[in-house]
């Protein structure tokens, strides 16, 4: 774990940010937030002091990660038409949950299974990063592996003998798997997506 990493999540988290991502299951479905919900409340009682959870309510799956800023982002622009018709040939997928782990950066990631979704190729993936950059300004890029957050560890909280029982719990944690049948474009204000607009929404066919 890199301290310096969890001190800047932990500040970017506590002010403003802004930036156009690209999500799914949000919602999630009821067993889904109770399974996340529970296992919120299972580290909270290992880490006490420290900890920023993700209401599993809005914890989501970022398929592609818009570059954050200070600055607002110009909304005004609607996506190319080229989009829809893009995700409209894109199936649902029932995914699962590969594993959770205390990231680098003190992030909890659930981390699904498969990793790369939905895209049959990089390169048609890539070709659509470019289409929404273009479109509002902003670097959005492609999730090498897909992941919902669902918390992160403060500076306080980074103690040997906690981590290791929070992994010793999440190492062995099941979520149960979430069927995925649309999209959705956000336009957010904050890194947790609390604040957050729907700019479109794309159901899958």
């Amino acid at each position: 774990m890199n301290l310096e990493a969890v001190t800047r999540r932990e500040r970017s988290l506590s002010e403003p940010r802004y930036g156009i991502s690209l999500i799914a299951g949000r919602p999630l479905d009821g067993p889904v937030v109770e399974a996340i919900l529970n296992l919120q409340l299972q580290i909270a009682n290992i880490i006490q002091n420290g900890l920023i959870l993700m209401d599993p309510k809005l914890v989501h799956i970022t398929i592609f990660r818009g570059q954050s800023s200070v600055s607002p982002c110009n909304t005004s622009i609607q996506p190319p038409p080229v989009l829809s018709a893009t995700f409209n040939d894109i199936a649902p997928v029932t995914l699962g949950w590969r594993e959770i782990m205390i990231d680098f950066d003190g992030a909890i990631r659930a981390y699904t299974s498969p990793s790369v979704w939905p895209f049959p190729s990089q390169r048609q993936a890539h070709a659509v990063t470019r289409i929404l950059s273009d479109s509002y300004g902003v670097q959005i890029s492609v999730q090498q592996r897909l992941w919902a957050t669902l918390g992160t560890l403060q500076g306080i909280a980074c103690q040997p003998r906690l981590i290791k029982e929070t992994r010793a719990l999440i190492g062995h944690y099941t979520i149960p798997e979430i069927t995925i049948n649309c999209l959705k474009l956000l336009y957010y204000q904050d890194l947790q997506l609390v604040l957050a607009d729907t700019i479109e929404v794309y159901d899958l066919q």
